[in-house]
This record gives C-alpha cells, structure tokens and sequence, in this order.
C-alpha cells in the first residue's frame, strides 16, 4: 500500500507522461507532421477538431457512466484508447494514398480516450486530496507538466532543426508514445476514494438536476460562445505561418513553445488577480486583450523586427491570455459545480466549452474548403490573405462577446486550476 506523498508523485509523473500526445498537438508538431502527406490545411484543421467535437458529444455520458461503474476503469479505457489513436498516425507512412482518412480516424480515436480520461480525471483527484492542498496541489500538478512539455519541445525543435523528413517525425511520435505509456502503470496506484453514487437516478434525471443548478447553464453558454471564437485561433496562427509567412516545421513548433511558455506566466499572474479582483474583471481583460494581439498580428508588416520574433512576441501574449481565461473559466466552473453528480456537473461545462471550440475550427476549415475569402485584399493600405480575414472576424466577435459578461456570476475568492485539460 503506497503512502499519501507517493500517490501525488504518481498523478504528477502520470500527467507528466500522459499529457505529452496532447503537448504535440497543441504546439504545431502535429499540423507539420499531416503536411508532409500533403493533406490540404482546411482538412488539417477538420482533423484537430474531431477530439473538441467528441468531448462535446460523449464528455456527459462518459461521466454519467463513470459515476456509475467506477471512475477508474472509464479513465483506464480513456488511457489504452488514446495510445491506440495516437500510435494510429505512425501508419500514414503506408497509406498515403488514403492519409486522411487513417488519419481521421486516429483523431477520432484519440479523442474518444481523451474524453473518457477527461471526464474522470478531476473528480477522481478531488476526494485523495485535502481541501487546503488542492490548489496549490493542482497548480503544481499543472506547471510541471507544462514544463516537461516545454522541455520536450525544445529538445524535438532542435531536432527538427536538424533533419526534418517524414522518418524523423516517426522515431519522435514513437518516443512520446512510448513516454505516455508509462501513465498506465502509474494511474493503477491511484486509488478510488469516492465510490459510485446515485445508482437509483436515470441519465435525464441526473442531467435535469444538473440543468437546474443555479447560473450554471448561463455561465456554460457563456464559455461556449468564448470558445466559439477564440479556441480556432492558435491554428489559425500555425497554418498563417506555414502557408504565408514560410516559416519551417521547427519554426512552427517554436511558436508552439512560446505559446505554451505564455500560458505558464499567465497561470501564475491570474491566480493572483482573481483572488483580489474576481473574475468578471478577468474576463474583461481578456476580451479586450485578445483583441488586440489579433489587430496586432493583422497589422504585423509594420513591426520593425523580422517577422519570426514578431509572430513569436505575439503568440506568447496569446498563450499569457489563454491562460488567464482557463484560470478564470474553471474557477467559476469549480464554484458552481455542487458534489453531488460532481462528474456529471463539471461534464456539462466541459461539453459545451469543447462544443464551441469544435464548432471554431470546424466552422474556420469549412470556409478555407469552399474558398469563399480573397487570398489578397487591403486594409488600411496592409495587404491580408483568406487568414487574416478570420482573424479579423474573431476580433470583432470577441469585441461584441463583451455585452455577454452578464452571465458570469463572478467569483472573488481563492482561483481554483481545473486538473483536466488546458
């Protein structure tokens, strides 16, 4: 029987090992990894949606169901599901004829695993630690594996830096899929304090009861709306610098790194503005300031730096915002959620949000697919292309978003880090 301290160390190393096929998604390796099969950039797109759009669609019932049978065995299905999506994109090498479908569905695997993980990971912590360790628990359980992420990425830069053909990209994702694997072994010592509760209740009559948890609904379609305009734009960024800027695999990957350094400081700086200010000031902020890294990397041929250092400044700003609305987001989020149902509860939150960020990219590759934006038009004498026009959209929505800050209940108190996703 292990010990409280060895548990912790175990979810830490855990998330550590199991976070990193994620890592490679988010941080461009993975867009640079499907263009060396000459998938078209609104299909790459479609594909790095599936996973937002499958949490959407499964993240209730699997937690439903977790509530039910065990939280372990759903998370350890999510786990060995996740491996076998990611280890799937190792096969497109031999496919190349049909890569996008291999491709399609190994996101859609990998998604189905993440979100049967995503579902049981936070309540499944909760009850192991004590109330006043949680969040600085949490907070540390999130910096470290951002930082192995960041560490990782450095070392696949500079090997990318290197030699950047289809075989180098194999020998790194088998290497992660062998790092994730460790998580297996790992999450088994993780025990199951909280047992399955309201066996007597239906799925409707858990999710009605859910439904009428006070501002909850209200502040979800709140989330959904954010996310609606603002999960694609990362993406967004990745495909402008592939295709119009030039920029190379490791180039994109460092933009990624910068991305995720952004989001570590804004962690750290939001927890403490919501603890003073709460959250609808945060909120507001990052309204504001997304807007304004968005004008200006619609307005970045007038920096007088070259455009790599340019793009990289900014998308450290973005990844510092990005940050500052996850603290802010699941901060309410953990307020509102009652315990009873907590999977449930915190599902509902997570389905929507991921249903907006879904809908983002989804809806983004659609209008790259039909070509329906000019690839060279003027603003204010700057020449733009098909991706400067979403951007510029987003701003403008993100903008209107504000009138929306009504729904948010605004908690002041001690900000709370979402142990799940980002």
């Amino acid at each position: 029987m292990i010990n409280h301290s060895q548990i912790k160390r175990n979810i830490i190393i855990a998330q550590c090992a199991g976070m990193l096929p994620y890592c490679l998604i988010s941080n461009g390796f993975i867009l640079s990894y499907l263009s060396k099969f000459n998938i078209a950039s609104d299909k790459i797109l479609l594909l790095l949606s599936i996973s937002e759009a499958i949490i959407f669609l499964l993240v209730i019932p699997a937690a439903f169901m977790a509530d039910r049978i065990g939280k372990k065995i759903v998370g350890f299905t999510g786990i060995l599901f996740n491996l076998i999506g990611f280890s799937l994109l190792l096969s497109l090498n031999y496919f190349k004829d049909n890569s996008f479908n291999i491709a399609f569905l190994a996101f859609t695997i990998y998604g189905i695993g993440f979100t049967l993980f995503s579902a049981t990971w936070m309540p499944m912590l909760k009850p192991i630690l004590k109330e006043e360790e949680r969040g600085k628990f949490f907070g540390r359980l999130r910096s470290t594996w951002q930082i192995v992420a960041i560490i990782t990425t450095f070392f696949i830069t500079y090997i990318l830096s290197i030699q950047q053909g289809i075989k180098t990209f194999q020998l790194i994702l088998v290497g992660v899929i062998i790092l994730a694997a460790i998580r297996l072994p790992l999450y088994c010592t993780i025990p199951e304090l909280e047992k399955n509760t309201s066996k007597g209740e239906s799925f409707f009559t858990s999710v009605k009861s859910v439904i009428h948890i006070p501002k909850y609904l209200s502040y979800c379609c709140y989330l959904f709306l954010l996310m609606l305009f603002t999960y694609c734009i990362p993406s967004l960024l990745f495909l402008l610098e592939k295709d119009k800027l030039g920029f190379s695999a490791d180039q994109i990957i460092w933009m990624g790194n910068l991305l995720a350094i952004g989001s570590i400081i804004g962690f750290a700086t939001a927890g403490k503005l919501i603890d003073s200010y709460g959250t609808k000031p945060l909120f507001l902020f990052c309204h504001l300031f997304f807007a304004f890294i968005i004008s200006l990397i619609l307005f970045r041929s007038l920096s007088p730096l070259p455009i790599f250092f340019t793009m990289g400044f900014l998308t450290f700003l973005f990844g510092f915002t990005l940050a500052a609305l996850s603290i802010a987001k699941t901060t309410e989020l953990l307020h509102l959620i009652p315990e009873k149902n907590i999977s449930l509860a915190g599902a509902l939150g997570v389905s929507l949000f991921a249903g907006g960020s879904a809908l983002s990219t989804m809806i983004s590759s659609k209008i790259l697919s039909l070509k329906l934006l000019n690839t060279e038009w003027v603003l204010f004498g700057i020449t733009m292309n098909e991706y400067d026009t979403i951007l510029f959209g987003c701003c403008l929505m993100i903008l209107m978003l504000t009138v929306t800050l009504g729904l948010v209940p605004s908690v002041v108190g001690k900000s709370k880090d979402y142990p799940n996703i980002n």
